[in-house]
C-alpha cells in the first residue's frame, strides 16, 4: 500500500506563519518591558565608587550593663551579642578590601570612668581587633567622654599622616558619666553635662586630628539629637538602629562610606549682613541644600538640623555644585558669588565650611526718583538714605532703623523692621566738597508717596515777611480807627482797590462800600492770616479753603465778595515766594507695606535620572508583527 504525502495547503502555511509572527511579537514586547525595568532599576541605584584610600578606624563600643537587654520584644538575644557580630563583620569587610591600602583599626570599649579601656591599638593586624571585640565584658555606667578622649590620644600617638581618620561610636543609651563626675544622686543635669563634655571632646578630636564620627544608636533609649550632633559636627553620619536586623546593614554602609568624601556646612541667620558666621548668630534648621553634578543633575537633597548643619556623605571623587533653596522672604548673604559653591572632592576628601548666610527681608525701601520722588541736588556726589520708625499718636521721637550712603539710586533693605509698624524714609544730600551731609534734598516714603500732606500747609501763620510793602500793614488795620486810613483820596470815590497799589489792599476792601472806614475794624487781627493769602490761587478754588474760623464774626456780606475778588493774578510777587520752605516731615509714614521680594529658588532643575530608553526599534517590530498577523488572518479568510 502506498502512502502519498499531501502538500501542505496554503491555509496551513499561513496559519503557521501567523503563529510564528505572533510568538515573535510577544517575545519582542516582553523583552522591551524587561529592558525598561532594568533601565529604571539602574537609574535608581546610586553611583558606587570604591574605597580608594587607606584609613585609620577606631571602634568605640558601648559595654554598659544595658547592652545585656534583649535586642527586641521578639528577639531575646542580648544586644551586646548582636553588636559584637556586626562589629566583627565590619572588620572583615575592611580586611577584604585592597590589601595595598594597609587599613589600620583599633578598639575602645567604654562603661564607667575607670572601666573604659583601650582594648586594641591602631594596627594593621585586623585579626587582633576581632579578638579584642570578642573579649568585651559588661560594666556599669556610660562615659562616652572617656572613650572619645582615649580615641583622640590613640590617633595622636599612632594615627598616620595624610590618612583619613574615622571613629565609629556604638551605644544603646545616654551618656551618664563624665570625667570627674561628682557622687550621686545623678540627675538630668548630670546626663546633660556628660553629653556636653563628650561633644566637646569630639569637636576637639576633629579639630586636632580630623576624626570623622559615624554614630549608631542601637535601641529605643538613645539620645538621637546628641548622636546626630556628634556626627554632623565632624562631617560624619548618624544611624538609628532599632533592631539587630538593621545593624549588619549599617556597618556595611559605613564600610562603603569611609573611603568616600563628604561636603558639609552650616546655615545661619546673618543678622548683621556681613557674610560671616559670627558666634552669636542663630543657626537655621529645616533649610534644604541641594547637590548637583557638572551636568546640572540633582544628586541629593538634605535638610539642615537643629544646629544648622547639613552634610552630603558618600561622595565619590569629582566636582559638584552645592546650593541652598532660599525661603520666601529671605535674602542670601553668603556665598555672594552666584550664591553657590563649586566643590571638588579628591581621594575621599572631607570638605567642610561651605556655609550659607541668610537674612529675613521685612521692608525694602526703594530709593528712586520715579518711585520715591527723590530730587537730586546739584553739586552733590552722594546721598545718605535714612529709615526711621515712627510712633504715631505718641510723643516718642523717631527711632533710627537703617542708614546707608549711596552715590546713585539704589535699594536700601531694612531687616529689623516690624510688621505693622510705621516707617519713613529720608534722603539727605552730601556736599561734593565736604565730608558732612548738608541739607535735606527731599523726604519721601517707601510706598507710596502721599502728597496729601501739603494741603494743610499754612506756611507761616504770619504774612509779615511780605509786609515790606509798608510798615503800617503789620500792626493790622485796626490800628487806624481814624479815617486817615485812606490817605489816598482816590480810594474813597472809586471804591476799588486797583487805583491804589499801596499795601492798603487788604484792609481797604470794605472801606469802599461805606464812607466810614471804621467798618474794617471787625476783621481786626483775625484778618492777618488773610485767607486770601492762600499761597497759590489754584490751591484755593473756594475761599472757604482758608483755615481761619474768624470769618464768622463778620456779619457784613460785603466782606465776602471782596475776599473772592482779591486773589487775582495781580497779587504781589513777594507773597508767592513764601511757600518755598516745603520741608514736609514724615511723608506718608502710615503706609508700611512689607514688600514680598520673593527670591524664588529657580535653580531646582528636575533631573532626568530615569531614562526611558530607545523603544523605537522593538516597538516597531512588535507592531509590525501584529500587523502581519492581522493581514495574514484577512488573507486566510479570503482564501
Amino acid at each position: 500500500m502506498q502512502f502519498r504525502l499531501r502538500k501542505p495547503s496554503l491555509q496551513f502555511i499561513i496559519i503557521v506563519l501567523l503563529a510564528v509572527l505572533l510568538i515573535l511579537g510577544t517575545i519582542l514586547a516582553l523583552r522591551e518591558v524587561q529592558r525598561q525595568q532594568e533601565l529604571r532599576q539602574r537609574a535608581a541605584t546610586p553611583t558606587v565608587c570604591a574605597v580608594n584610600q587607606p584609613t585609620d578606624t577606631m571602634i568605640l563600643f558601648d559595654k554598659s550593663v544595658s547592652m545585656q537587654e534583649a535586642t527586641s520584644p521578639t528577639d531575646s538575644t542580648p544586644r551586646i551579642v548582636k553588636a559584637k557580630q556586626a562589629a566583627t563583620s565590619f572588620v572583615d569587610l575592611m580586611a577584604a578590601q585592597d590589601t595595598s591600602l594597609a587599613q589600620q583599626m583599633g578598639l575602645v570599649s567604654f562603661a564607667g570612668e575607670s572601666t573604659t579601656t583601650l582594648d586594641s591599638q591602631l594596627t594593621t593586624s585586623l585579626d587582633a581587633v576581632k579578638t579584642a571585640i570578642g573579649s568585651i565584658a559588661l560594666q556599669p555606667d556610660t562615659c562616652i567622654e572617656c572613650a572619645v578622649k582615649l580615641a583622640n590620644d590613640e590617633f595622636a600617638a599612632r594615627g598616620r599622616q595624610n590618612v583619613k581618620h574615622v571613629a565609629i561610636l556604638l551605644t544603646d543609651g545616654r551618656a551618664t558619666r563624665y570625667i570627674g563626675t561628682p557622687p550621686p544622686p545623678y540627675t538630668e543635669a548630670t546626663y546633660q553635662e556628660a553629653e556636653k563634655r563628650a561633644l566637646d571632646a569630639v569637636k576637639s578630636g576633629f579639630a586636632q586630628h580630623g576624626i570623622t564620627y559615624y554614630t549608631i544608636g542601637f535601641g529605643a533609649d538613645v539620645n538621637t539629637q546628641f548622636l546626630r550632633d556628634v556626627a554632623t559636627a565632624t562631617g560624619g553620619k548618624y544611624f538609628f538602629v532599632p533592631t539587630a536586623s538593621d545593624l549588619q546593614g549599617v556597618f556595611q554602609e559605613i564600610s562603603t562610606l569611609i573611603g568616600k568624601g563628604t561636603i558639609s556646612g552650616t546655615i545661619f541667620n546673618d543678622d548683621n549682613v556681613n557674610g560671616v558666621l559670627d558666634g552669636n548668630e542663630q543657626k537655621l534648621q529645616g533649610w534644604s541644600v541641594e547637590l548637583y553634578d557638572q551636568a546640572n543633575t540633582k544628586l541629593q537633597t538634605v535638610q539642615s538640623d537643629s544646629s544648622g548643619s547639613y552634610l552630603f556623605a558618600g561622595i565619590c571623587d569629582g566636582t559638584y555644585i552645592v546650593k541652598q533653596v532660599v525661603k520666601n522672604g529671605w535674602n542670601q548673604t553668603l556665598p555672594q558669588q552666584n550664591g553657590t559653591y563649586s566643590v571638588t572632592v579628591i581621594g575621599g576628601d572631607e570638605v567642610a565650611g561651605k556655609d550659607f548666610g541668610d537674612k529675613q527681608e521685612v521692608l525694602a525701601c526703594p530709593v528712586s526718583k520715579a518711585v520715591c520722588q527723590w530730587d537730586p541736588v546739584v553739586g552733590a556726589d552722594q546721598y545718605q538714605v535714612i529709615v526711621n520708625e515712627l510712633f504715631p499718636g505718641t510723643t516718642k521721637p523717631p527711632s533710627l532703623v537703617a542708614s546707608q550712603i549711596v552715590q546713585a539710586p539704589t535699594t536700601l533693605f531694612v531687616f529689623n523692621a516690624k510688621p505693622g509698624s510705621t516707617y519713613e524714609c529720608r534722603v539727605s544730600a552730601a556736599n561734593s566738597c565736604g565730608n558732612g551731609l548738608q541739607g535735606i534734598a527731599s523726604e519721601f516714603c517707601p510706598i507710596p508717596p502721599t502728597p496729601t500732606n501739603t494741603p494743610t500747609i499754612t506756611l507761616t501763620p504770619t504774612v509779615t515777611p511780605t509786609g515790606t510793602l509798608s510798615p503800617t500793614l503789620t500792626p493790622t488795620v485796626t490800628r487806624t480807627p481814624t479815617p486817615t486810613r485812606t490817605p489816598t483820596p482816590t480810594i474813597t470815590p472809586t471804591g476799588t482797590l486797583s487805583p491804589s497799589p499801596s499795601p492798603t489792599r487788604t484792609p481797604t476792601p470794605t472801606v469802599t462800600n461805606t464812607p466810614t472806614p471804621t467798618i474794617t475794624n471787625t476783621p481786626t487781627p483775625t484778618r492777618t492770616p488773610t485767607p486770601s493769602f492762600t499761597p497759590i490761587p489754584t490751591r484755593t478754588p473756594t475761599p472757604t479753603r482758608t483755615p481761619t474760623p474768624t470769618r464768622t464774626p463778620t456779619p457784613r456780606p460785603t466782606s465776602t465778595p471782596v475776599l473772592s475778588g482779591t486773589p487775582g493774578p495781580t497779587q504781589p510777587p513777594g507773597l508767592a515766594s513764601t511757600p518755598g520752605p516745603t520741608t514736609v516731615l514724615a511723608v506718608g509714614p502710615t503706609s508700611t507695606p512689607i514688600p514680598t521680594r520673593v527670591p524664588l529658588p529657580t535653580s531646582t532643575p528636575r533631573p532626568t535620572i530615569v531614562p526611558t530608553g530607545d523603544t523605537t526599534t522593538s516597538t516597531i517590530i512588535g507592531i509590525a508583527a501584529a500587523a502581519l498577523t492581522l493581514l495574514g488572518g484577512v488573507i486566510f479568510l479570503l482564501l
